[in-house]
């Protein structure tokens, strides 16, 4: 007997509560669609910041986190589904207003699908918690940026490159200087050199800067901090050249270029690691004045 009553009572508990939970559909028909038009309005509002942030980070050139891309997509998934609920309840009124009011199918059917909707947009709104919406992209690498398409290779200006490939090799050597007269095409040369020491690999980093006839140390140190991702917050040369610095210290291994560099620049002041200071490090400098 203990047996059946157990049966029967578990029986009963399977059949009570599924019934007891489409009731409750019934029930709660209003209030499960209002708390899910509330619950929506919020979602919405986080949207709308989210997606200010993601139009100003894209003007800046920053690129979308993948993570809040992803969201953005689903919420907007989620607002679409909960707009057309409120359409098909809309619809139910008007029958209703005119004499036909919606069947009890339809309100269950109604409040069943807020339920769902209204835990699912409860849930998102809880993973909208970015720190950032955005990166800063890598910058493009110098065979992308500066090799000009209408480069002819010299047999001279071929050699001086081997040269210059060799003596990168030289572990004994970290400062490379390249001088000439204006126009005899250093910048070219320079520019070859970056690109064929990149596509070697040579070197894990490569970066260039030009200091031009009126030396300007914040706008080298601007170049170089660029095509490392570095943002400065220090103002003074003094603060950028230890920050610069630090942040070439942490390549593996870089070959910095600096074209033009004129009579009067100080190159120490810019945070380019000078002899001694970065083994796997090496500098190469053009020039019109004769390097000693």
């Amino acid at each position: 007997m203990d047996i059946v009553i157990a049966i029967a009572a578990k029986v009963l508990e399977c059949t009570v509560a599924p019934i007891g939970r489409q009731l409750g559909y019934l029930i709660f028909y209003r209030s499960n669609v209002e708390n899910l038009k509330t619950q929506a309005q919020r979602l919405e509002e986080k949207r709308d910041r989210i997606q200010r942030e993601v139009d100003d980070a894209k003007r800046n050139g920053e690129e979308i986190h993948t993570d809040v891309q992803n969201w953005l997509s689903k919420v907007n998934e989620l607002i679409g589904e909960a707009n057309k609920l409120y359409e098909d309840e809309g619809h139910a009124i008007m029958e209703c207003s005119t004499g036909s009011c919606p069947n009890v199918l339809s309100r269950h059917q109604l409040s069943r699908k807020s339920n769902k909707l209204l835990r699912e947009v409860t849930e998102i709104q809880l993973r909208c918690n970015f720190s950032k919406v955005s990166y800063n992209p890598p910058p493009l690498p110098l065979t992308a940026t500066l090799v000009t398409k209408d480069y002819k290779a010299l047999d001279s200006r071929t050699k001086t490159i081997t040269e210059i490939l060799e003596k990168l090799k030289d572990a004994t050597i970290q400062t490379i200087g390249v001088w000439g007269l204006g126009g005899v095409g250093k910048t070219t040369l320079a520019k070859q050199v970056a690109k064929q020491v990149e596509e070697s690999e040579m070197f894990g980093k490569v970066v260039m800067a030009t200091a031009t006839v009126n030396p300007d140390v914040k706008s080298v140190q601007g170049e170089i901090a660029d095509a490392l991702s570095l943002r400065f917050e220090e103002e003074s040369i003094m603060g950028r050249a230890n920050r610069l610095r630090q942040r070439i210290n942490q390549e593996n291994s870089i070959l910095v270029i600096i074209d033009d560099i004129w009579e009067g620049f100080e190159l120490e002041r810019t945070g380019v690691p000078l002899e001694g200071d970065h083994k796997e490090s090496k500098l190469l400098l053009t020039s019109r004045i004769t390097m000693c």
